[in-house]
């Protein structure tokens, strides 16, 4: 009779088997040891270190039984909120933000309360004025969601005034911005267009601020932006071959591996926190209760005082 030697499972290969779950999505971790190869089933210490360096987060339970996924609860919950804006782009209510925040898998982990007014303080999502018949309270991404709306009801008006009046548009919207030029005490050279929204407005980190927006170069140490981030990425690979796959590098290592005494902490932060943005890393994020202060020196931080001690390649 063979007897099978049950192997103890690492970290690196307890968040690949969760990332490699399909749908994607927090999992128990009877259903995680099921992706592992077979001699592999003993996960017990290595989810314990894992959930200590944030590699993976506790969830809810469902049906009594706890979930466990490899980001921020904030983050995924963020996820089924702009699944819902993908299907109505309008915008959403707050009984839906809500129903979200009080699904199982993220009752008791997040807080629904907190979590909106993160979404709304950090600039994810807008609440905009009753603009119509409806009642509720819409949240959209876009902060000029309900300004273009009563633009495009004042515009049909001023068409609607040319045509009666046989008068062209372009006449009637010259004396309009004039007068609202007049209003205002501006010149109408002066009007401002609207601002063009960055690419990452609606997407991280909330949490992380506008940190470190008028950092510059310090004569010491003069290597362009772009050439540092290239070096991150590729010591992240050198250091953990699975981080594409979303295997964890810990930062002390990278900082290590990159030998960042000549590049200042605020830079490496600001550039780490910029890729997050970007949506080509991911941060795991730790709590900052008990951090030596090497501890707080070597992990990421941002303006709002989260420390990342973790980061891995952003999954598609």
């Amino acid at each position: 009779m063979t007897v099978t030697t049950v192997e103890q499972c690492s970290v690196e290969q307890l968040v690949e088997a969760i990332n490699r779950r399909k749908p994607s999505g927090p999992v128990s971790l009877n259903l995680i040891r099921k992706v592992l190869p077979k001699p592999i089933r003993q996960c017990d210490e290595a989810l314990a270190e894992a959930l200590r360096i944030g590699a993976v987060w506790k969830y809810g339970a469902v049906r009594r039984i706890d979930q466990y996924w490899t980001e921020p609860p904030a983050e995924y919950a963020w996820k089924l909120v702009e699944q819902k804006l993908q299907k109505n782009p309008s915008g959403v209510t707050q009984k839906e933000i809500q129903k979200i925040a009080t699904s199982p898998v993220l009752s008791g982990v997040l807080d629904a309360h907190d979590w909106i007014a993160s979404l709304s303080s950090s600039g994810r999502l807008f609440a905009q004025v009753r603009v119509g018949k409806t009642r509720k309270e819409i949240f959209t991404t876009d902060q000029y969601d309900f300004v273009d709306r009563l633009i495009d009801q004042a515009v049909a008006n001023l068409k609607d005034l040319a045509e009666q009046n046989q008068l062209t548009l372009g006449a009637v919207m010259e004396r309009a911005l004039k007068r609202l030029s007049s209003d205002c005490g501006m010149n109408a050279e002066k009007v401002e267009t609207r601002p063009q929204s960055a690419a990452v407005d609606s997407k991280p980190p909330a949490t992380f601020g506008h940190l470190l927006e008028t950092v510059s170069t310090s004569e010491e140490d003069s290597t362009p932006d772009s050439e540092v981030r290239e070096q991150i990425l590729q010591a992240m690979r050198d250091i953990n071959p699975r981080a594409d796959e979303g295997s964890p590098v810990l930062m002390h290592e990278l900082r290590q591996r990159l030998d960042f005494q000549q590049i200042e902490k605020l830079r490496f932060d600001h550039i780490l926190l910029d890729l997050y943005r970007a949506q080509q890393v991911l941060l795991f994020k730790t709590s900052s209760a008990q951090l030596t202060s090497d501890e707080r020196h070597s992990f990421v931080s941002d303006a709002d005082g989260n420390f990342y001690n973790a980061v891995t390649f952003w999954r598609k």
